[in-house]
């Protein structure tokens, strides 16, 4: 009801905002009938929804609804329990878990020791639990395997030199943190069963070993584990319904392969496996729910960028935050959430500890389920992915999107439309390198995001208009160099005065292919907030000194004539600097040296220079650098 009264009241929008000011006589007239009829529907609408809200509100008293959520008096059978009386003949893929964490738990330490297995649903925690448990158990005074409930009201362990040792299994890495009491060494991380596992589990579910399956069966088999991805649940669930005599044929093969392509999991007998993966939906808050199964629209198998899913749920309302919060931080913690609950699985985290994620097969088709929960009437969101040779066409008149607040073009060619700079809510807007904008940028009040803003297609003006975007966190400079920059100097002058009032900048990136002479040296910090700073192509004589102040840049990026020991000294004291690229143009006239203590959290470090020239002194950086 909630996402009907949202769609509708976009549709109202939409209608209402419509003008008439640029038509004629006859069409004004029109217009107007037009709009009367529309809004005598919209009160009849308006009329419905107040009936169908009062009829549920009694509905919802009559029948006690809230009450009969936790008083219910069937509870179904935990289907994880399953895996408590699995043959542990028949298990793949445990041997190497179960010893490396029957290792941690023999040791010599009398403490209470705790160890977390975390992964997503149908992975095989509770059966890997469950091996420990039956290879070590016997040798403790008392031991116990339980199952808990989703709400479990359990005290702590106490704290004793009893040699007490605990197992838990977990989706959600916040909670093997806090049993573990944040010894991330005792978290072990469970993973999707090899190629070769997964096959060797399947064929001795259905054929007793994998030698005796059909040559007829083995190519479709193969696609029948690439979509179950590696969970010992999902090719057990499959494995056992094809186990059957009598669906031995080739064509309940294709039908299962192709049932798998299309929901993965139609069918009864994968009802099980479905049930232990919507556990994990089903912990999710309601926020957190509206934003994984948005989550859906992408394709398997698709590594989704964090930027790119953070700007979507804002543009969809998915996010609430408070005045003082920021959109794209609450959004961030949403995904950081969805990760650290296992939902989506990261395939890469890098040095600032932001996230490429691989959307896992499973919990993917699972959202698709649900996904018809919603329709989605107004644009807010346009992407387009091509080569660069491709010709893009956007709509002529851009301007009657009036919700369109993302629009994301990396490659191609496209012709940007004059009216764009009359779209009020406009957030992020990326375009490729060697795109024009037209004049008036500076309407554009509520950008938040600008690449690529070519300075050799774009006018004076437009140079000078950025100024008025304060509220830009992400701005990112190029010169594709089609166009000669006439008059360099005045053109500087009015690009540094324009950085210096973009006060909220967090991500600033000036590219010019070949050397700038005179760069930008004068250029004061356009926000003591910047946390990346990417200047790899534009000289400087020194490094600025301003760059000291710039306590929260994690990432920077800059070329320097010459490099001196103070400069280094400067950097090494950034308390937040991770990254760290320096281009250099001579060599120095004597060696620089980096002393112990410098650089307190700096991961990635590289030095351009025409002759080795630096000296490091013994336990300088950080470990992880040195690693």
């Amino acid at each position: 009801m909630a996402y009907e009264i949202e769609d509708w009241i976009d549709e109202a929008m939409h209608h209402l905002t419509k003008d008439d000011s640029n038509s004629g006589f006859i069409s004004k007239i029109i217009f107007r009938l037009n709009r009367m009829r529309t809004q005598n529907r919209m009160a009849n609408q308006i009329n419905e929804v107040k009936t169908r809200v009062v009829e549920m509100s009694h509905r919802h008293k009559r029948y006690k609804l809230d009450a009969s959520i936790s008083t219910s008096d069937y509870t179904a059978i935990d289907p994880r329990l399953c895996a408590l009386y699995a043959d542990a003949e028949a298990l793949v893929g445990m041997d190497g878990p179960r010893d490396e964490i029957t290792k941690w738990f023999m040791g010599a330490d009398q403490q209470l020791m705790v160890v977390s297995v975390l992964g997503i649903g149908g992975l095989g925690k509770t059966a890997l639990a469950n091996e420990v448990y039956k290879k070590i158990g016997g040798q403790f005074d008392c031991h116990a395997f339980i199952s808990i409930s989703q709400k479990p009201d359990i005290m702590c362990p106490p704290q004793n030199n009893h040699a007490s040792r605990v197992i838990t299994t977990t989706r959600i890495e916040k909670v093997a943190m806090e049993c573990c009491s944040y010894r991330c060494e005792f978290i072990y991380k469970m993973k999707p069963l090899n190629e070769h596992d997964s096959r060797r589990l399947f064929f001795n579910r259905i054929f007793g070993s994998e030698n005796a399956c059909p040559e007829r069966f083995k190519g479709v088999s193969t696609g029948i584990l690439q979509r179950c991805g590696g969970l010992p649940l999902a090719i057990v669930s499959v494995s056992s319904l094809l186990a059957n005599p009598a669906t031995s044929v080739d064509r309940q093969w294709e039908y299962v392969s192709n049932s798998l392509s299309d929901k993965f999991g139609i069918m009864p007998a994968l009802d099980g496996m479905r049930n232990i993966l919507h556990l994990s939906y089903k912990n999710l808050p309601y926020h957190l729910k509206t934003c994984f199964l948005y989550l859906g629209i992408y394709p398997e198998d698709y590594i989704i960028r964090k930027s790119d899913v953070v700007r979507q749920w804002i543009t969809e309302g998915f996010v609430h935050k408070a005045q003082v919060q920021d959109a794209e931080d609450v959004a961030g913690s949403y995904f950081n959430e969805l990760v650290n609950r296992s939902m989506i699985l990261p395939t890469d985290i890098d040095y600032q500890n932001n996230v490429v994620s691989l959307f896992s097969d499973a919990v993917h088709q699972m959202s698709l389920d649900l996904t018809g929960i919603r329709q989605l009437f107004q644009l807010r969101y346009v992407k387009i992915e091509a080569n660069i040779h491709v010709q893009i066409q956007l709509p002529a008149q851009i301007q009657e999107l009036k919700l369109l607040e993302s629009i994301d073009i990396e490659w191609g060619s496209v012709c940007i439309p004059p009216d764009i700079v009359h779209l009020p809510h406009l957030i992020h807007l990326v375009i490729p390198e060697g795109t024009g904008l037209p004049d008036g940028i500076g309407n554009l009040k509520s950008l938040i995001t600008l690449r690529s803003f070519d300075l050799g297609e774009n006018s004076l003006h437009n140079i000078r208009s950025i100024r008025e975007l304060t509220n830009l966190k992400d701005l990112n400079l190029c010169y594709s160099g089609k166009n000669v920059v006439s008059n360099m100097e005045t053109w500087i002058d009015v690009l540094r005065s324009s950085l210096e009032k973009l006060s909220n900048l967090k991500y600033l990136h000036l590219y010019w292919p070949g050397t700038c002479e005179n760069g930008l040296c004068s250029l004061n910090p356009p926000s003591r907030h910047l946390q990346r700073l990417e200047m790899a192509y534009w000289w400087f004589s020194k490094v600025p000194k301003w760059i000291g102040g710039l306590h929260e840049l994690h990432v920077l990026k800059l070329a320097v004539k010459e490099v001196s020991d103070d400069d280094i000294t400067l950097l090494a004291q950034l308390p937040s600097l991770t990254n760290l690229g320096l281009r250099m143009r001579g060599a120095p006239k004597q060696k620089i040296i980096i002393y112990k203590k410098a650089f307190p959290v700096l991961r990635y470090f590289k030095f351009w220079c025409s002759t080795p020239c630096l000296v490091f002194e013994a336990s300088v950086m950080s470990e992880e650098l040195r690693n």
